[in-house]
């Protein structure tokens, strides 16, 4: 292929039916593989659907969650924060202890929640620190 140079003449295809379809004849344009698509398609349809499981998850929890209430026994200061240590009642009877955190120091009165699906759902006031 010789080069291009001011004034000299450059050898065009076209289709006489689509003139908007013309390139120079020694073009050799590439296309996109004919199986690219598939690919990518089904990566972005995947991702759709991992978006939507935290939205199931929250929706399960609040169609079969049932409120829990429970109390703050006693809390912990660690290097990162609190933790909390609470306890409440399970449906059967049976008296659950759960620990969350560490979080960033609290409010005094501030409302913390656990919520996990069924029986583990329930709010409690945070003792004032003394």
């Amino acid at each position: 292929m010789s080069k291009l140079q001011a004034g000299s003449p450059l050898p065009v295809r076209y289709r006489p039916s689509n003139p908007d379809l013309s390139h120079p004849r020694d073009w050799t344009g590439t296309s996109l593989p004919g199986w690219i698509p598939f690919p990518v398609a089904a990566g972005l349809a995947l991702m759709g659907w991992l978006a939507t499981l935290p939205i199931r998850r929250e929706r399960r929890l609040l169609v079969e969650g049932r409120a829990a209430p429970g109390r703050v026994t006693h809390y912990t200061k660690t290097d990162k924060g609190v933790k909390f240590h609470y306890q409440f009642t399970l449906l059967t009877g049976v008296i659950a202890k759960g620990v969350s955190g560490p979080r960033r120091k609290p409010l005094s009165g501030e409302i913390a929640s656990s919520t996990t699906p069924k029986t583990r759902a329930g709010t409690h006031r945070i003792p004032a620190r003394s």
